[in-house]
């Protein structure tokens, strides 16, 4: 065809316009253009002036994936030769546009990649910039990034990848790379940059690595990617080597070794452990990759090439047989040497450390045993070397060292003496440390110090004693010298340990004293001995100061804290002289020495017991605590108990009375387990003293009687009160039952009316108060002694003091009290100030729940007689108190119940403010509450409940609720102070919900909760509706009804839920529970009152049967019906569509309208209206907001128009669009013109047409008025 055509149309070619290229050349040609033969486009273009031209440039590039590469290439040379032509007339055909991009596009079209660069850059004036970059190849591309600058400028390399990375990224980068290695001049690429064009070339051909043949990995490793290995990351590595097989992985390695001083050293590392991994992961896979080459050398290069430096000698061994055995030493670094002698068990044979150091002479000596060494003590685990092999190492390596210590630096005596040397210091002989101390300073000799001291336990005895002089003669010399080297330093402690380290123990003293100018002060307590430490103690004042006493316990508690605690304490006991402590001090010596030596005691001899009790311990014995007794006598038999006793005993008068009580429980129990055990361990005994005494020494007057009883036999009954004194006789009676026993209460009482009765009586209640259990006692025999006791106390009340009050009725009287008759009550008050009246009824009101209800009633009397002849006196007594509470509390106790609200108006003045709380009633509560404001203050009704929620919260809230329901005013309650009642109510009552029955649902929520219910959470509603039956919920429902208008809009939505909730589980359940009733309104309202509006149209139409059917419309809300419209096919039906809107003009149409449209746009389903009932929709719709239109604002507006109308839009008649601009604004005109532009496919031709003169005539009107319309403002 195309040959043809062109037959016909090339006689004509001369004689085209304009109009006929950009007609036949952008048309009617186009099908054929791919078939256009270079012949043809040559005759074209002879007949074509520039702008043809580049019509027939635009055609062609339009149809250039259609024609074959070959014609590609062959149409290129024509519109070249075409523009070298133009150029050489004169004529530049676009060549000079000011933008590269549109004069390549415009001369060459996709055509300009087949054009030479230099022929582009003879073409075009300034080419070579990044603008062209999309119509560039990719060898154009390298020309350009190495003739630019590209490679040193991070923005001008990502230019570069942008245009790399289309559709055909991998050739693209290929071929880039190709030509930029091909290049003769040696690639000088920045490293960011380098690091750019990594990334992104690893990013195109990650993806082919899997499909790389052996060609591949060599092109691409040996030459393309050269100039970009240095940026290769750990990460690249692992990704390329888990695409490698072996002989790939091969070329890799000898690819990064090419460029392996490019790397960092810390890339070097980093890329090492991916290497391993590939080559353990081969091996375990059966693969040796070349770890089994012949030669060991050709092995490790062909495995890691230069990487090998960074492989840990276990991995080495791991891959490659037979590396490292000792064979192979001369073939290992000294590091690698180091990991052989760790692993090898070198450091344990003579002949093997041989060997090691046979290698590490043998070149370097210095540099091998600095590296090996330094290798050495990298490693984490113990360097345990046998004391032979050290010798021989620590010989060896200073016969290396030695000659180079005279040129030792700070920093080299500090690596080899504090790091190197450290595993092999404990060989160094006195001979080496003359030697090294001979050629160092001061500061290389403290480093030497503090080295020998870190390894000072691990030098023998020997040894330690044999270096000590090296160092003394080291120091005389510097001093000799005028040097002091340390030993004139401010700090004693300092300076011993600068110059001596922990070898000072082993310089004479008088050689300390000559070295060091004030020694022997407390600067260097832990360098002195135990003995030296206790001379110290006795001749510093130690023994009376706490911080000094502190110090030497701290150097005592070292290692060897029990010999030298022994040797402390045995050289202070030797003393001639008293040893005066003070108690502070004392304590925090046995407290320090009991830490010490309390481990070893069950390791004690019999000489050991009597060597510690009896002598080393008696300066401290007084400060013996309970629990130090305890781990004492747990460890002793009974010899050594005995040695306690008599120990403790001899320093009876120097123990505080509470520790004397405090030690005798630990003695006792000792004595019962030994008992128990079957040892008598002295209590039976023949004489009753010498028991005692062996057994409890001084102590025994703290024994409890019935432990005494229990050990020793005989000892007690009621035949011997005579003998016991009133506690005993207290302790009788406790355990015997005589206070449930009258007879046996007599002899008791007869026994202390024998002697001293009132002390007796005040020993033997003290006694009975004292004991931990409960004091049981018959009312009758209570009686008894009650009256026994005030037949002895009552002639001594006149004169009691405060403390003899206190004492007697808040703790001997209280188990009697609670029969204390009005006549003694009467006694005792008129014997009482008021301090004592109030005690008196602190302790009645103490026992007051044990007092009959008479009792109670009884003794209140009294009390409102003593308090109103006070008050006749003149005396308050606390009926003034400035706290009402307190008033109360101190007049009546608990019995202001039992006093007439009358006399109590009489006594306390302003009776009834909030200071009372605790001691009203419930409803007392309410009217108070009434009546003071604190329905609208949230503190005072925080008291009121703080009262209420006591241990009869129910109750006392239900009485509250209920006098406050009752009263005939209004109830107006603050909402902040209605909900904190909400809640502190519900709080009580929850618990009990469960248990209601109807009558409890009624009367709590139609009456006493009525006032708060407008608080009710969704949370409350929740709990209640989980415990209620079908009819407490309609009661509920009805109550929330109720009160419907007093909740806010948010909660009354809130508690739809929860009802609704409710329905659907009794629904599951198969309970109606009213949704079936036979009328609509009634049982919508049974279910949900008036919160009916907002539930969901599907959920009540799957609780009520039956509704959704157009029966019930005039009971729907609008989005309800909405829903009904959507679901019921009635927007395809015109008479349901119709009652729709005779149900939503019935009431406020407007807001019905309105509200009906959001719900109906709402729905996530497409609305697909039938168009006679769309129309009938629009018509009523438009009658109901038509009148409103003048009334829109903005917001209306883009709401109707763009939202709610957008369904029936397409039935909107010019008469309606009339109207509507008649009202509208320039801004509301565009909106409108949006809506209906958004609705324009749905509308027909003809509405189409219809509705464009409105628009016009608008427009037309507007600009006859002077407002201007478009868009464009």
């Amino acid at each position: 065809m195309m040959k043809q055509v062109f037959a016909v149309i090339s006689p004509h070619l001369e004689d085209f316009g304009s109009q006929e290229w950009v007609s036949w050349f952008t048309v009617k040609l186009t099908p054929l253009l791919p078939s256009l033969t270079p012949e043809m486009l040559q005759t074209v273009t002879s007949k074509a002036d520039c702008d043809a031209y580049h019509v027939i440039v635009g055609a062609l590039s339009s149809v250039f994936e259609q024609l074959t590469s070959q014609r590609q290439r062959e149409l290129a040379p024509v519109l070249l030769a075409y523009l070298k032509q133009s150029k050489a007339s004169g004529s530049t055909c676009g060549s000079n546009s000011s933008s590269l991009s549109t004069c390549l596009w415009q001369c060459f079209g996709r055509f300009s990649i087949y054009v030479d660069y230099e022929d582009l850059r003879g073409l075009f004036e300034g080419f070579g910039s990044f603008e062209a970059l999309d119509l560039l190849s990719a060898s154009q591309l390298a020309q350009l990034t190495l003739s630019s600058g590209a490679l040193n400028n991070a923005d001008l390399i990502g230019l570069v990848f942008d245009r790399l990375d289309g559709d055909n990224a991998f050739q693209d980068v290929d071929g880039f790379l190709a030509a930029l290695t091909r290049t003769p001049q040696a690639l000088d690429i920045n490293p960011v940059v380098r690091d750019i064009m990594m990334n992104r070339v690893f990013a195109v051909i990650s993806p082919h690595l899997e499909g790389f043949g052996s060609q591949e990995w060599v092109s691409w490793f040996t030459v393309k990617l050269i100039p970009l290995l240095p940026s290769l990351t750990p990460e690249m590595l692992q990704t390329v080597t888990s695409n490698a097989d072996c002989d790939a992985y091969h070329v890799i390695v000898g690819a990064l070794s090419s460029v392996f001083e490019q790397l960092t050293s810390l890339r070097q590392r980093q890329l090492t452990p991916v290497l391993l991994a590939y080559l353990k992961q081969s091996q375990a896979s059966g693969s040796t990759c070349g770890s089994n080459s012949g030669s060991l050398s050709t092995c490790l290069w062909a495995c890691f090439g230069k990487f090998s430096i960074y492989v840990d000698y276990e991995d080495l061994r791991g891959l490659i047989e037979g590396f490292g055995s000792f064979e192979a030493l001369d073939l290992m670094s000294a590091s690698q040497v180091a990991q052989l002698t760790l692993n090898s068990g070198a450091l344990n044979n003579a002949d093997l450390i041989g060997l090691v150091f046979d290698r590490l002479d043998a070149g370097n000596a210095f540099r091998d045993v600095d590296e090996f060494l330094a290798a050495l003590t990298r490693t984490p685990q113990a360097v345990d070397i046998s004391p032979v092999v050290r010798d021989i190492m620590m010989n060896q390596v200073f016969a290396v060292i030695s000659p180079h210590l005279e040129d030792f630096g700070s920093q080299e005596w500090v690596s080899w003496f504090t790091v190197k040397l450290t595993p092999l210091l404990p060989s160094l002989t006195p001979e080496m440390l003359q030697t090294v101390t001979s050629k160092a300073d001061c500061d290389a000799y403290h480093v030497i110090v503090g080295a020998l001291s870190s390894v000072f336990e691990q030098l023998t005895s020997q040894r330690q004693r044999e270096l000590a002089p090296v160092l003394l003669a080291y120091l005389k010399q510097s001093k000799a010298s005028g040097s002091t080297c340390g030993s004139n330093s401010s700090s004693l402690s300092t300076c011993l340990w600068q110059c001596f380290g922990r070898f000072s123990i082993y310089v004479d003293y008088e050689d300390l004293r000559g070295l060091f100018e004030g020694f022997g002060s407390f600067e260097a307590l832990d360098l002195l001995s135990a003995s030296q430490l206790a001379q110290l103690t006795l001749s510093s004042g130690a023994l009376n100061n706490a911080d000094l006493i502190g110090l030497v316990f701290d150097r005592l508690d070292g290692d060897n804290a029990f010999q030298d605690v022994d040797g402390f304490l045995a050289a202070l006991t030797r003393t001639p002289q008293a040893l005066d402590i003070n108690p502070v001090v004392r304590d925090i010596m046995m407290n320090r020495v009991f830490a010490v030596i309390s481990p070893h005691l069950e390791g004690f001899g019999s000489q050991e017991w009597v060597s510690w009790f009896t002598v080393k311990l008696i300066p401290l014995l007084p400060s013996l605590t309970p629990e130090m007794l305890q781990t004492v006598t747990s460890n002793a038999d009974c010899d050594a108990y005995h040695v306690i006793v008599g120990a403790l005993s001899s320093v009876f008068e120097q123990l505080t009375s509470l520790r004397q009580r405090q030690l005798t429980p630990v003695l006792l129990a000792y004595l019962k387990q030994s008992q128990a055990s079957g040892s008598t361990c002295g209590s039976n005994s023949g004489s009753l003293s010498t028991c005692l005494w062996a057994c409890f020494g001084k102590f025994s007057i703290y024994v409890d009687y019935e432990d005494l009883r229990g050990l020793i036999e005989g000892f007690g009954s009621f035949e011997a009160l005579d003998l016991m004194s009133a506690s005993q006789v207290a302790q009788l009676t406790l355990n015997s039952g005589a206070l449930n026993n009258a007879d046996l209460i007599g002899l008791v009482f007869d026994r202390l009316d024998a002697g001293n009765a009132f002390r007796d009586v005040d020993e033997f209640l003290a006694a009975l108060t004292r004991t931990p259990q409960a004091v049981d006692i018959s009312p009758v025999v209570r009686d008894i002694m009650m009256n026994q006791v005030f037949a002895v106390i009552s002639p001594h009340l006149e004169d009691f003091g405060s403390q003899e009050w206190v004492s007697w009725f808040t703790v001997k009287l209280t188990p009697l009290l609670p029969s204390l008759t009005p006549e003694m009550l009467q006694t005792v008050t008129s014997k009482a100030d008021c301090d004592a009246y109030h005690v008196i009824v602190g302790a009645l009101s103490s026992v007051f729940e044990q007092l009959t209800s008479q009792r109670q009633r009884e003794l209140a009397p009294v009390l409102l007689a003593y308090l109103k002849q006070s008050k006749a006196s003149g005396s308050t007594c606390g009926s003034n108190s400035s706290s009402l509470s307190t008033c109360l509390w101190q007049c009546f106790g608990r019995f202001s119940i039992y006093v007439d609200y009358e006399d109590l108006r009489g006594l306390f003045e302003g009776f009834g403010s909030f200071e009372a709380l605790d001691l009203l009633s419930a409803s007392q509560l309410a009217q108070l509450t009434l009546s003071s404001g604190a329905l609208n203050n949230a503190d005072l009704i925080g008291l009121v409940f703080d009262r209420l929620d006591g241990d009869n919260a129910f109750q006392d809230v239900d009485g509250f609720l209920a006098a406050l329901t009752r009263t005939p005013q209004a109830l107006d309650i603050n909402p902040v102070v209605r909900d904190i009642m909400m809640n502190r109510v519900f709080a009580v009552i929850s618990p009990h919900l469960e248990g209601f029955g109807s009558q409890e649902w009624v009367s709590w929520f139609t009456v006493k909760l009525i006032p708060l219910l407008p608080s009710l959470t969704p949370e409350m509603l929740q709990t209640v509706t989980s415990n209620a039956d079908c009819d407490a919920y309609h009661v509920i429902v009805g109550a929330l009804s109720s009160v419907f208008e007093q909740l806010t809009s948010l909660r009354q939505r809130q508690l739809t839920p929860v009802l609704l909730a409710y329905l659907k589980q009794s629904q599951a359940s198969g309970s109606t529970c009213g949704s079936n009733s036979g009328s609509l309104s009634t049982c919508l309202w049974a279910c949900f009152g008036k919160f009916s509006i907002y539930v969901d149209y599907e959920d009540l139409r799957g609780l009520i049967e039956g509704f959704g059917s157009f029966e019930a419309l005039d009971l729907m809300s609008a989005s309800q019906v909405a829903q009904l419209t959507l679901n019921s096919g009635a927007l395809n039906n015109a008479d349901l569509i119709g009652l729709v809107f005779d149900r939503l003009d019935a009431g406020n149409a407007f807001r019905d309208v309105d509200e009906f449209l959001a719900a109906l746009t709402r729905t996530p389903q497409a609305l697909d209206i039938n168009p006679v009932v769309r129309d009938i929709m629009m018509n009523r719709v438009f009658a109901v907001i038509s009148p409103h239109l003048e009334g829109f604002g903005s917001q209306e507006w883009v709401s109707w128009f763009t939202v709610k109308l957008i369904p029936l839009l397409p039935s909107l008649t010019p008469e309606m669009l009339q109207t509507v601009t008649s009202n509208a604004d320039c801004d509301a005109y565009h909106v409108i013109v949006g809506a209906l532009s958004s609705v324009f496919e749905q509308l027909t031709s003809l509405r189409q047409r219809q509705l464009t003169p409105v628009l016009m005539a608008y427009l037309k009107q507007s600009q006859a008025s002077g407002t201007f319309v478009s868009r464009a403002e």
